[in-house]
């Protein structure tokens, strides 16, 4: 066993740092990349789907594609970085909202209302379609 064979740190391969590295930890790289986005994803798809059920007889099954457009829209308007909280946007979410549940409960859930709000596709209401 020669010295080269003990020069290469595990840690060096698994974290590349530099532009010099090995072909192989660009590849762990990418794959651990790629693992780590396909976690992320199938993470948001469970909540998703989570929260549609939970919502789904005060919210979900009432919402049309035009207002989940809508309340994503305003929702995504509420905070920018350069000027801060638009209150308009917050207070057009809101009203929005309660045109499909109390205030009360919209106090209550508005946590999860906004993450299922922000998760959700306008796909995700074609199961709301009427069949004849």
């Amino acid at each position: 066993m020669g010295m080269s064979e003990n020069t290469v740190s595990p840690i060096q391969s698994s974290y590349p740092l530099s532009g010099d590295q090995e072909q192989g930890g660009s590849d762990r790289q990418n794959v651990t990349t790629h693992e780590s986005l396909m976690t992320e994803r199938m993470a948001r798809e469970d909540l998703k789907r989570y929260l549609v059920n939970k919502y789904r007889p005060l919210l979900v099954d009432k919402l049309t594609r035009e207002d989940l457009e809508e309340l994503q829209y305003y929702h995504r308007r509420q905070y920018n970085t350069k000027h801060g909280w638009n209150r308009e946007y917050q207070r057009k979410f809101v009203l929005k909202l309660q045109e499909y549940m109390h205030e009360e409960i919209l106090k209550s859930e508005i946590a999860g209302i906004e993450t299922l709000v922000r998760l959700m596709k306008p796909e995700d209401l074609e199961n709301n379609a009427v069949e004849p």
